[in-house]
């Protein structure tokens, strides 16, 4: 999923007005309630991947003492967790660094016009 709305957001930077008319509450919100659900969100996307890291290891962990699993097995495991740990955290705030940038690039365009 963070992989898809990486794609997403980069394919916005092609568009000359930056996605401007397009429906985006974490880029748009301009009420109380729009802006605080946009935060949250943006916290999600950022969150989300070490949440689920920490959930996947936390079962690996129970696994291995379930099982009295080999030191390879434990290290593989480990090492897939930590790969998957490193890329999605690189990845999601790659999103968030590309939303904000968008964000500005996004006023600038209106100030602009």
């Amino acid at each position: 999923m963070l992989a898809l709305m990486h794609d997403r957001v980069r394919h916005v930077f092609a568009d000359p007005f930056f996605g401007r008319g397009e429906p985006w509450l974490i880029l748009d919100a301009s009420d109380r309630i729009g802006r605080h659900v946009a935060h949250l969100w943006s916290l999600g996307i950022v969150a989300g991947p070490w949440l689920l890291a920490v959930c996947t290891a936390r079962m690996a962990v129970a696994s291995i003492q379930v099982k009295q699993a080999s030191t390879a097995t434990v290290i593989v495991k480990f090492s897939l967790i930590l790969v998957f740990i490193v890329f999605s955290g690189i990845l999601a705030l790659s999103i968030i660094s590309d939303v904000l940038r968008l964000r500005r690039l996004q006023a600038l365009a209106a100030q602009d016009s």
